[in-house]
């Protein structure tokens, strides 16, 4: 009997505390507090504290002065009600999010919160007054709730915080928007019913999006720092392959043996499925070179919420070394003719095989000029204008000559190309 009542008390305790994580915004704790409660700040208060001391201004850090100096912010985060990552600003494509002005106050910092209700109601003003084609509708809505903006008035802590929050640990934040799949919603498409989205870790979809600022042929190097467990052959610190041939092998994760083995297993499933993409990239060409490594100990990072400072200084030291390496081991023009010689050998694996099914005189070139025809002049759907017809031709005969020039070099790029190979393929912006 008495182990019932322990196994009551503990099943009872469980359902307390999942109740008061869900009524904390899905965390247990939010980050931050009112002013005037003692001891040291909430973590989003003395992140703002520290942004606004390194900006020097009293100005709350927007998005705007950082444009100013000529830098461009850009943070993930994710939508575990959508169940996809969003790159914060949002980009015009992205559904429109609204955030209630309560919910945020108990959230960020009084002037943060100022500030960004100022920038969503000009940003909601504007996109209302648009007269160029390019008005955006607006669902009604009540007045608690303020356009989540998207320009230069949306500050930088608002999205350092919301792609930060370590999930469970600290609260998700609530944006509204519409599910336009609901029928009610079709049927009601000035008024329809706005839900809560919640927002969360960036990591929980990828750690690592070097892809923001990346380009095909690069004009500017763009670097990445993987904080991972210490490798059982190597001490703990910074490292960067030390030539093109290193860095390819693959990692293991082994998950040992003994009764906690399907444990580590299920742990290891989750794992995979959020960080397979960066696992692959961190051994491909182009990458392998501007992604530098730091290892940590198992007391280190993580959920190790009481490093103590010397600790911490520890962890300071392996990042600014990881600078260091990257700037006195990074070849610029190595990187650049990495990426270059890569894209040749996707071009001739993916190009030329799709392209001999459409060339001239051929069954599939046939079907892309009536097609092309078909949408000239506003008609079907994606139509085309006359001068964009004329484009698209003029472009299906510039990979013709392409293709046919190549051919005639009789050289293969594929041959000795940078390993392993990358994949091209066509998937969703983010």
């Amino acid at each position: 009997m008495l182990g019932l009542a322990a196994l009551g008390a503990a099943a009872a305790s469980a359902v307390s505390a999942l109740g008061a994580i869900a009524d904390n915004g899905l965390g247990v704790c939010s980050g931050f507090a009112p002013p005037g409660g003692g001891g040291p700040p909430p973590l989003t208060a003395w992140l703002h504290g520290l942004v606004q001391t390194l900006a020097g201004t009293r100005e709350v850090l927007t998005l705007g002065h950082l444009e100013r100096h000529g830098l461009r912010l850009e943070v993930t985060t994710t939508s575990v009600t959508h169940q996809r990552p969003f790159r914060l600003p949002l980009h015009p494509d992205d559904p429109v999010f609204f955030f209630r002005e309560a919910e945020f106050r108990a959230l960020f910092p009084a002037e943060v919160v100022d500030r960004l209700v100022e920038a969503g109601r000009a940003e909601e003003a504007e996109r209302r007054a648009r007269t160029d084609g390019r008005r955006v509708r607006l669902p009604a809505h009540e007045p608690s709730l303020v356009l989540f903006p998207r320009g230069p008035g949306l500050p930088v802590l608002v999205l350092a915080r919301m792609s930060l929050s370590f999930p469970l640990l600290l609260g998700a934040v609530p944006l509204h928007g519409v599910d336009w799949t609901r029928r009610r919603n079709q049927r009601r498409r000035a008024e329809p019913e706005l839900e809560r989205a919640w927002f969360s870790d960036g990591g929980i979809c990828s750690n690592i999006p070097i892809h923001f600022f990346d380009a095909a042929l690069p004009t500017r190097p763009t670097f990445a720092i993987d904080l991972r467990a210490q490798h059982p052959d190597h001490p703990l610190g910074a490292w960067l392959p030390a030539n093109n041939a290193s860095g390819i092998a693959q990692r293991w994760h082994r998950l040992g043996a003994g009764r906690a083995a399907p444990l580590r297993f299920l742990a290891a499933v989750v794992t995979t499925m959020q960080t397979w993409v960066d696992e692959m990239q961190l051994t491909a060409p182009g990458y392998r070179d501007r992604i530098v490594h730091v290892s940590h100990a198992a007391d280190e990072g993580g959920l190790n919420l009481e490093m103590p400072p010397e600790v911490i200084a520890r962890l300071a030291a392996r990042g600014a070394d990881a600078g260091v390496r990257l700037r006195d081991r990074f070849r610029w023009d190595d990187h650049r003719w990495i990426r270059f010689r890569s894209l040749l050998d996707v071009m001739q694996r993916y190009v030329a095989p799709a392209w001999a099914a459409h060339a001239p005189g051929t069954p599939g070139r046939a079907a892309l000029l009536e097609l092309l025809e078909a949408h000239r002049g506003g008609r079907g759907s994606y139509p085309v204008t006359g001068p964009q017809a004329d484009c698209a031709r003029a472009a299906l005969e510039g990979v013709d000559r392409l293709v046919d020039a190549a051919a005639a070099t009789g050289g293969d790029l594929r041959e000795r190309a940078p390993r392993p190979a990358p994949e091209l393929r066509a998937r969703p912006r983010v």
